[in-house]
């Protein structure tokens, strides 16, 4: 696939639990010798789709699509949400009030349930060893889907 950021190959995965699909964008051959260049991106409709500047720093899909294009070899996995009316009108009014949304429970667990669902996907392109667009974090049980963590970039 061309994008405005060079040559990436796509690869699909249907989410059999929420019936989303997600997609991998690879860069060259991450599953190589040399640890690839990867963002794990949960998609957010506001900031991706309309371009939306975010009350908290981070990357876009945009900005990691190209930071990732700079490298020889990377992936930048696009997780989509279930559609959900209500959660999307709750980040508009956010948005528009200039307020983060609160972080709750649900959303922790939400996260955690996301590392997997990359995890998984990184594991079926044969990636063992990533390099990891985003700032220092604890990824807690990556290492149960056969991935190491070599460093991070932010």
């Amino acid at each position: 696939m061309d994008t405005e950021f060079g040559a990436f190959r796509m690869c699909w995965y249907r989410d059999l639990v929420h019936g989303v699909l997600h997609v991998a964008l690879v860069r060259g051959s991450p599953a190589g010798p040399l640890p690839p260049l990867v963002r794990v991106h949960l998609h957010d409709a506001l900031r991706d789709d309309l371009g939306l500047r975010p009350l908290h720093a981070g990357w876009s899909q945009r900005a990691a699509l190209a930071r990732v294009a700079a490298e020889q070899n990377g992936v930048v996995v696009v997780l989509r949400r279930p559609e959900d009316p209500g959660a999307i009108l709750e980040a508009v009014e956010a948005h528009a009030l200039r307020q983060p949304r609160l972080e709750t429970g649900e959303t922790r667990t939400s996260v955690l349930r996301t590392h997997g669902i990359g995890a998984q996907i990184l594991h079926d392109l044969g990636i063992t060893c990533v390099r990891v667009l985003s700032a220092p974090r604890q990824l807690h049980g990556i290492a149960a889907f056969g991935l190491e963590v070599v460093g991070y970039e932010d």
